[in-house]
């Protein structure tokens, strides 16, 4: 096998490598705080509450 193959396909695999890595942190890691789920669930109720008195 040419060098230059060789080198191509092993760098397509260490990229498939890093890529399912990078998607297992990130699937793992990229969840909201409990503070931030509070924050949110706050928010919400507050723009309902300023819905519900601008409709009065």
């Amino acid at each position: 096998m040419e060098p230059l193959v060789r080198w191509l396909l092993g760098g397509f695999v260490v990229s498939l490598l890093f890529i399912v890595v990078a998607r297992w942190f990130w699937k793992r890691y990229d969840q909201p705080s409990e503070a931030a789920l509070e924050l949110q669930k706050e928010q919400e109720e507050k723009r309902k509450e300023r819905k519900v008195w601008e409709s009065v």
